[in-house]
């Protein structure tokens, strides 16, 4: 199975199959079972009377827009992107990308010809590129290979494809691009028991000359339920010819798999159970109307994300475009008497074999017409088409719609969408955001969680768990609430936290690593007290939360694990914090630029706090990192990194901690102090897909000027897959530390 099988198909059914896949000449979704003569309508479901006899009107024009529709050919640019990051990566990392370019024939007899002219693939993550010989690393033999086969693979597939994800041919299918059953279709005859039908805007295009005006009224179509096979819809209707033109919806909530699929998710991994959820931001699509007569499809964008809850997200983008168009010119879709010199030509038909030909090979007298021709040019035209878009791997600006006009278009979506999270309580333990869990403090620690929506934006939060160490209760209680932009929270909180920014001793690679080795270097502290916040995330995320809490110290409370049984290995004691209230705010960002790693690639982040009581501070973190090819086949990459305190002195809890992956060849929080500075370099080989490479991290950390100009360092070696997810060093202490130590971490710069 090929790269593209893998990753792109396996994710778009996963995070669209549901909505917007089309197949065939219309969308089985579309057609109900039930006759409009049969269908009770509920009273509330239209408006007004106007409002009744357009959708009557729309529904009975929805198969007829493209009557007398003899051919048209057009140019047609299409792209998928499919993405990977998680919540604590510093940037996300590109899949796949495809981008193609071609020229699209139909007739009124159901013939299809496509002349595929230009194609373009990267799987960053990877580092191969059907553009190879365009970066240094490309010179390498086995990307140069990789990348060569990728393009072989995808050039086939091009051939054999029976249709392209998202489009249709056909001007007689559904305007929507809804195909799956599951979906209720907002046109459907039966489609009154599911939806309301508001009226909305109006919109006036003034033609020139003797051109009729065009008037473009907007139907709103509400959800009756929040359930995840209804849509939430902006749908735009010719005055005149009732076609559809333009509209843009989305699901009435995200796919969860636990609620809505439960047999399939019996076929899950067990640890993936209930973590499977699928979310659609918007589909918008818009016709173009030709000979003042036909509205035929201009343009599409569809934007996703599948998330492995607590894990990975998944964010995918598809887009196409048509334009320059040839309508009714007389030219039936055909397959030519034989191909150009050196391209290829598949053909498919009812009543004919699959053929694939070369120009040189395919016999003259072959006159056989198919239903689906498929042409393509020779490999070195087809990946260098002047019009494809270059380096601009997992660009977020779409070349469909302005950010503008999806502004505008999710919107109106927004004024009909109910915007619920979740439809049912949702409970969590074990595994699940490390409910299980060990360290010297707790002990054994087991808990629970739930989420209970309530209303259509809200939704309650609660947790609890005590361990065998401390034999102390903690609890959090919350609310919050879910909007397009961001996410505003409130929780009152007794739990215990760790005292570092870069070191998380509650993940479950912690907890065996304390449990069986007796490796527990985390510090820790109790907090009790209130918070509220607000989040935005994306490419670019930040948070604002202001707090009221109260700290205090903890105690060793657990001495065991299981390497404590054959021998003397202890738990060290925890740093005492410095009890008091506090009450103060606390503000991130994080940003990334660059997907590629063939490119530029450059992430920062910025995080502040400030609070009085029983101690005044402040203090001020920033760290910055850049990657890009070397000459030699080489990467490079550079790390710096600084935090500094403001006010007598900082509480124990709040100090900088620095150690194991953040700074390589310390223990595990061995480096602490009111202030700190530190720079990384990488060097490695430039393939992504597995690098190795040489390191060195140069650094200080303390409460003075002596004691930051008298930097640590350290070098080793270094091994990372899928560009820098996975990473293992080993680093050797050079000033300040005498060590050897293996690192293993993710989300490294190289």
């Amino acid at each position: 199975m090929s790269l593209r099988d893998t990753t792109v198909r396996s994710l778009l059914v996963l995070t669209s199959s549901l909505f917007v896949l089309p197949g065939g000449s219309a969308s089985g979704a579309q057609e109900s079972a039930a006759s409009s003569s049969s269908v009770q309508v509920p009273p509330d479901t239209y408006e007004n009377p106007a409002l009744a006899e357009l959708m009557r009107r729309v529904r009975a024009a929805r198969t007829t827009a493209a009557t007398g529709l003899d051919t048209y050919a057009a140019t047609l640019k299409h792209r998928v992107y499919v993405g990977l990051t998680a919540r604590r990566f510093r940037r996300e990392r590109g899949i796949f990308e495809q981008e193609r370019i071609g020229r699209v024939r139909w007739s009124s007899d159901g013939s299809e010809l496509i002349e595929w002219q230009g194609m373009r693939a990267t799987a960053p993550i990877m580092g191969l590129d059907t553009r190879r010989g365009d970066h240094v690393s490309d010179s390498d033999h086995f990307s140069t290979r990789a990348s060569t086969e990728m393009a072989e693979d995808l050039t086939e597939e091009l051939l054999e494809e029976d249709k392209i994800n998202a489009f249709d041919l056909d001007p007689f299918a559904d305007r929507l691009w809804i195909e799956s059953d599951e979906v209720v279709h907002p046109l459907a005859d039966d489609a009154p028991l599911h939806y309301r039908y508001l009226a909305g805007d109006t919109l006036e295009l003034d033609l020139p000359g003797d051109l009729r005006d065009i008037v473009l009224f907007e139907v709103r179509v509400e959800p009756r339920r929040t359930d995840f096979n209804l849509i939430a819809a902006s749908l735009w209707i010719d005055s005149e010819s009732d076609a559809l033109v333009r509209a843009g919806y989305r699901p009435a909530r995200p796919f969860n798999m636990g609620m809505d699929a439960p047999d399939d998710e019996a076929e899950v991994p067990g640890w993936l159970r209930g973590r499977l959820e699928m979310e659609i931001s918007y589909v918008a699509v818009e016709y173009s109307l030709h000979e003042m007569e036909y509205w035929l499809p201009r343009r599409y964008a569809f934007d996703g994300e599948a998330r492995f809850v607590g894990l990975v997200e998944l964010p995918v983008t598809l887009e196409w475009s048509l334009s320059q168009y040839s309508v009714n010119d007389g030219v039936p879709a055909t397959a030519p008497e034989a191909p150009p010199l050196g391209w290829r030509m598949r053909t498919y038909g009812p009543d004919s074999p699959d053929r694939d030909s070369l120009a040189a090979d395919r016999p003259a007298e072959d006159t056989l017409r198919p239903t689906r021709t498929i042409m393509i040019p020779p490999a070195p035209e087809l990946l260098n088409h002047p019009e494809l878009s270059g380096n601009q791997v997992g660009n977020d600006e779409l070349f469909t719609f302005s950010e503008f006009e999806v502004s505008s278009l999710t919107s109106h979506i927004d004024l009909v969408h109910p915007r619920l999270r979740r439809t049912a309580r949702r409970y969590f333990w074990g595994l699940d955001r490390n409910l299980f869990r060990y360290n010297r403090v707790e002990g054994l620690s087991l808990g629970a969680a739930t989420e209970l929506p309530i209303g259509s934006l809200w939704t309650v939060t609660g947790s609890a768990r005590i361990g065998t160490g401390d034999l102390l209760p903690y609890a959090t209680v919350g609310i919050r609430r879910a909007g397009r932009a961001g996410e505003w929270s409130f929780k009152a909180f007794h739990e215990l936290r760790t005292m570092s920014d870069t070191h998380d001793p509650f993940t479950f690679g912690s907890t065996l690593s304390g449990l069986i080795f007796g490796n527990d270097r985390g510090e820790y502290f109790r907090a009790a007290g209130i918070e509220t916040g607000y989040e935005v995330g994306g490419r670019t995320s930040w948070s604002l939360a202001a707090f009221a809490e109260r700290h205090a110290s903890v105690e060793l409370g657990s001495t065991f694990s299981l390497r404590s049984l054959f021998g003397d290995k202890e738990f060290p004691p925890v740093l005492p914090a410095d009890d008091g209230n506090y009450l103060g705010v606390r503000a991130s960002m994080k940003w990334f630029s660059g997907l590629d790693p063939n490119e530029l690639v450059v992430t920062g982040s910025l995080y502040g706090e400030a609070a009085t009581g029983e101690i005044d501070y402040s203090r001020l973190q920033a760290a910055l990192s850049l990657s890009h090819p070397l000459t030699f086949r080489l990467a490079g990459a550079i790390e710096v990194a600084g935090g500094h305190s403001w006010g007598a002195q900082l509480p124990m809890q709040r100090r900088y901690f620095l150690g194991d992956e953040s700074f390589r060849g310390t223990l595990t929080n061995e480096l602490t102090g009111d202030s700190f500075w530190r720079t990384r370099g990488e060097v490695a080989t430039g393939l992504a897909a597995a690098r190795i490479g040489l390191f060195t991290d140069v650094g200080a950390v303390g409460s003075g000027r002596d004691r930051l100009s008298d930097p640590l360092v350290s070098a080793g070696v270094g091994f990372s897959l899928l560009d820098g997810i996975y990473r293992i060093d080993i680093a050797k202490g050079i000033r300040g530390i005498d060590r050897w130590r293996l690192h293993f971490y993710m989300d490294g710069i190289l």
